[in-house]
């Protein structure tokens, strides 16, 4: 049994080249285990690279974050999803914040089409998602409560920032939440709820904070 697991970081990330080995170093002695999530092509294989490099401690999620949907191919992806090391399909879902008026529509429909298309994969391949979601829960939900691809229950939406009634929808489909705290890109409406909502969460899942994200993703994610 690991001591915590984060079922979301990104150690393939260049910002971790100069110091990668020394973090991964801290997380073997202190018995830590972790998903590291793809957001590309590039990111989800190396992704996998770490997974194989450290069997014992790491996992990998391949997708494409929606800002990065031009490098989505479903083949390519399908391949990645099918090696041992891929325990979840993502990051992949859809982004508001960064838009055009007048690409607005074109991006937004983008982004609703390759979503679809890793919610198709996840169910081909029998493996959940790991979404990411930011100012658009209400076409989230519409593609969630909609698609004719079955969900599993033990899907991750990371990085929530909605309001109440989004959470309560998501959680009656089995969402698990990441980053119930981010008031960095909350209005104080926004912060209230997630808060608000977070208290709810414990009252329906009866497990600590940590247990939320870390105890039920480690314990259906990697065999313990």
């Amino acid at each position: 049994m690991f001591k915590l697991f984060d079922s979301h970081t990104h150690l393939q990330s260049p910002v971790f080249d100069n110091d990668r080995e020394r973090v991964v170093g801290r997380i073997l002695t202190d018995n830590i285990g972790v998903i590291n999530v793809g957001a590309d092509k590039e990111s989800s294989v190396k992704a996998i690279e770490l997974a194989k490099k450290y069997p014992n401690n790491m996992r990998a999620a391949v997708g494409c974050h929606p800002h990065y949907i031009e490098e989505f191919n479903y083949d390519f992806f399908k391949n990645l999803a099918q090696k041992p090391e891929v325990v979840a399909i993502g990051e992949c879902g859809l982004d508001y914040y960064f838009r055009t008026e007048d690409n607005e529509s074109k991006i937004k429909n983008l982004q609703k089409e390759v979503f679809i298309k890793h919610i198709k994969l996840a169910k081909e391949v029998d493996k959940p998602l790991m979404i990411h979601c930011r100012d658009a829960f209400q076409n989230l939900i519409e593609i969630l409560q909609t698609t004719k691809y079955k969900l599993q229950t033990n899907n991750v939406l990371h990085f929530f920032t909605g309001t109440m009634e989004d959470a309560k929808q998501l959680l009656g489909m089995g969402f698990y939440f990441i980053a119930l705290f981010a008031e960095i890109f909350c209005d104080q409406s926004l912060t209230i709820a997630a808060k608000t909502t977070f208290l709810s969460i414990i009252g329906k899942l009866r497990y600590y904070f940590r247990f939320i994200n870390i105890y039920f993703i480690a314990k259906n994610f990697i065999p313990l």
